[in-house]
């Protein structure tokens, strides 16, 4: 496929991912406010909503529990309601390359989420997308693995260097590969995932950042962690 090639240097990013169990959102908020680099509010706060896809042998999965120093996750994404019009969807290529990260998109037509919603849905609308053979035969051949849900809430440093998002009420169905009529669903309540996001220049500046925040790092995603409540 390679992906890698879609992108140049500078589209790539560190996100310091930190999972936090034992304290509520509003908590974590506060304690961001406080930062020395003025984090303020940067957008809205909005609802957000994945459906990921995988290989028949879930290679995108595997690859990140193994930390394959260079995987993907591919997933559709928008934003508001989970189920009914979706409107304004995303295709998105989640690179991973070492340490660092990004992504590439592709804007899809509408559609509309319900019980019976079938993935030869999105496939119809991959066939439409003007991208290499490659790439699309490698669309065409995934299947449905995980849906998620979460609030999110958006922070920027004073220098607008610094990005954080701030993720809670965590909600994970899993996906039969071709439907989603008899998923499965399980919530995460009381978890709370922080993100600081920069570009890699910056990386010196984002460790002293990162030491302000008090809570563990982690590499783990939410797409392993979601998958992982139901294996």
């Amino acid at each position: 496929m390679l992906l890698n090639d879609l992108l140049q240097p500078e589209n790539y990013r560190y996100e310091r991912k930190f999972f936090i169990p034992s304290i509520s959102s509003s908590q974590v908020e506060a304690i961001i406010k406080n930062h020395p680099s003025l984090f303020h509010e940067a957008f809205p706060t909005r609802c957000v909503n994945n459906i990921y896809l995988d290989t028949l042998d879930m290679t995108n999965y595997w690859d990140n529990v193994d930390g394959v120093s260079k995987r993907v996750k591919v997933r559709i994404r928008w934003y508001g309601d989970m189920f009914g019009e979706i409107s304004k969807p995303v295709l998105e290529f989640k690179i991973k390359n070492n340490t660092v990260g990004a992504k590439v998109n592709f804007p899809l037509s509408s559609f509309i989420l319900c019980d019976f919603f079938k993935l030869q849905t999105l496939r119809e609308k991959f066939s439409l997308l003007n991208i290499s053979g490659n790439l699309k035969s490698y669309l065409l051949s995934l299947n449905l693995s995980l849906m998620n849900s979460y609030c999110r809430k958006y922070y920027v440093s004073a220098d607008t260097k610094f990005r954080i998002t701030i993720d809670s009420g965590l909600h994970f169905l899993k996906l039969p590969r071709d439907n989603i009529l008899h998923f499965q669903s399980e919530e995460a309540p009381g978890v709370t995932i922080l993100e600081l996001k920069y570009n890699q220049r910056y990386d010196d500046q984002g460790e002293s950042i990162s030491r302000y925040l008090p809570f563990r790092l982690t590499k783990s995603s939410k797409y392993v962690s979601g998958l992982n409540q139901f294996f």
